[in-house]
């Protein structure tokens, strides 16, 4: 028994500390110590016994500071199940939280609790409770409806009905999921068509990558791909030989896939590897093209094109519009060029 205090007679109260009576309080000085707390505002209730005790719950929250001077340091913090925050809220504020009336609440007769602040008294309920309730007028409301509907179409009729709600909505979830797919896609082959763009206007093209051939010292060195990332994974030229060389297009893919950071700094090295790169990434974006159009999702391609299209002709625009300022710019200062000339002419 971690707290408690013991009826003494009808004027005194005793203290009781994890079984050890401490201190005695008058029965109006105890009321001011501890139930007047404006902190301390949970009403505890008296449990009868043979010996006349009234024990606090196990787990108070608070407590007032003398008390709290007598209980050992190495307890841990006792809290009140009605103190705990989320347990309990005002009427109003729990009302607020799951969109009841007070009146609802009323006519259910929830159990509740009565509670002062400065005089003023509101009320105390369980959210649970109010959670139950709100959880039991909506199915109430949901078979009031059902019912009405049944009333106005009759069994037949409700059943159709359902039925037909039930259709449209599977129809609007699968409108939704191919929707998202179709701009998956999109967002694919606008990266793909951007990367390769990125990439032939900074170093060209290599005329094509059929044929071409890799050793896997090679393939390490150039473009970062490790042996154990090929051997098992690609095919190689010539199985037969020891040390048989690979696909040049299918080594640049594990290198892609990767990332173009781990081997930026080999492209930056050498021309020719970024042209193959971008060889590589347009292969890919005709390939996706394909693969789209075969599909039946031949629209795909046709907006990604006129995104694409769009995009470098706003920043065209913007760009030009640019160009125009600062021509502007030129000849009022070849203008101020001309006048200052003119002045020291004169001033000469």
């Amino acid at each position: 028994m971690p707290f408690s205090y013991t009826r003494q007679d009808q004027k005194e109260w005793t203290v009781n500390v994890f079984g050890q009576s401490h201190s005695t309080y008058s029965r109006n000085s105890f009321h001011r110590s501890f139930n007047h707390n404006s902190r301390f505002t949970h009403k505890t209730t008296s449990t009868p016994s043979n010996n006349n005790t009234t024990t606090m719950p196990a787990n108070t929250s608070v407590w007032n500071t003398k008390v709290r001077s007598l209980i050992p340091h190495d307890q841990p913090p006792i809290r009140a199940l009605c103190m705990t925050i989320g347990e309990t809220a005002s009427l109003k504020n729990a009302c607020r939280q799951y969109g009841l009336t007070e009146k609802q609440v009323r006519r259910a007769n929830l159990p509740c609790q009565y509670r002062s602040f400065h005089g003023n008294p509101y009320m105390v309920v369980k959210l649970s409770d109010m959670a139950a309730l709100k959880a039991t007028l909506q199915k109430q409301a949901k078979e009031a409806a059902k019912q009405k509907l049944i009333d106005e179409l009759g069994e037949h009729g409700y059943a159709k009905k359902m039925a037909e709600l039930k259709a449209a909505k599977m129809k609007e979830k699968a409108d939704l999921k191919a929707a998202k797919e179709k701009e998956q896609k999109a967002d694919k082959l606008s990266s793909l068509l951007f990367d390769a763009l990125a990439a032939v206007s900074k170093g060209g093209i290599s005329p094509t990558l059929t044929g071409a051939t890799i050793t896997k010292t090679a393939a390490k060195k150039e473009w970062r791909v490790k042996p154990e990332e090929i051997v098992g994974h690609l095919k190689p030229v010539d199985p037969t030989k020891k040390h048989p060389k690979y696909y040049l297009a299918d080594v640049i893919e594990v290198a892609h896939n990767k990332g173009v950071n781990t081997f930026s700094a080999e492209l930056e090295s050498s021309l020719d590897r970024r042209k193959l790169y971008a060889r590589y990434l347009v292969d890919a974006f005709h390939e996706q093209c394909k693969a789209y159009e075969a599909l039946g999702d031949l629209d795909i391609v046709q907006k990604v094109g006129r995104e694409a299209s769009g995009s470098i002709e706003k920043a065209l625009g913007e760009y030009e519009q640019l160009v125009t300022r600062y021509q502007e710019h030129v000849l009022k200062e070849k203008e101020r060029i001309t006048n200052l000339d003119r002045l020291l002419k004169d001033a000469v």
